[in-house]
């Protein structure tokens, strides 16, 4: 089943969810929400575009793959899926961001968050290079960030403590402003 959504969709009442048997895609845009949890089920492709705002918790399950292309206003977001691909406006700033797999930044990517814990590495897309900024309060946690393919640049705000394994930038810089801790083994090369 492919279930697909495009022009303003306005939640109201409880939580939505959006289910698709035997692995067929999910695609959402333009969504208004009055502090709903939203969460959606396919083992096939998860699209969510457009703006989406007013969303309490933002649940993606495991099998499948998603693409997030902000902005996407949920105050928390919980994604489970192997290889995430996420850019744009990621998070209001209210809640967490917890990404489990290990993720590609398709453009250039803003996290707003209290806190962020990414279950594997961040990179690039393949041959490209773009930026990501964290925008948080509390911890930022991942392995290797830029390992593979390196990020323009790293900028991370706030009174954030970083644990990771390394970060590089190719060309780019990696800066921090506020109370930031670096924290873990790895090595910072930009």
């Amino acid at each position: 089943t492919t279930i697909s959504q495009s022009g303003a969709l306005t939640l109201s009442g409880a939580a939505a969810t959006f289910t698709s048997t035997g692995g067929g895609t999910i695609t959402l845009s333009d969504i208004a929400g009055g502090g709903q949890d939203v969460t959606v089920n396919t083992a096939g492709l998860t699209t969510i575009s457009g703006t989406i705002a007013g969303i309490d918790t933002l649940t993606t399950d495991a099998p499948g793959t998603v693409s997030l292309v902000g902005p996407i206003g949920a105050a928390s977001l919980s994604i489970n899926e192997a290889a995430p691909s996420i850019c744009g406006s990621i998070g209001s700033g209210a809640g967490a961001i917890s990404i489990a797999g290990a993720v590609t930044l398709c453009g250039d990517t803003i996290l707003n968050a209290v806190s962020a814990n990414f279950g594997s590495t961040i990179d690039s897309a393949v041959g490209n290079r773009y930026a990501l900024t964290a925008n948080m309060t509390g911890a930022f946690a991942s392995d290797a960030i830029g390992s593979i393919d390196a990020l323009s640049a790293l900028t991370v705000s706030g009174g954030t403590t970083i644990a990771t394994g390394s970060i590089r930038t190719a060309g780019g810089t990696a800066q921090a402003g506020g109370n930031v801790a670096l924290s873990g083994s790895g090595a910072v090369s930009a």
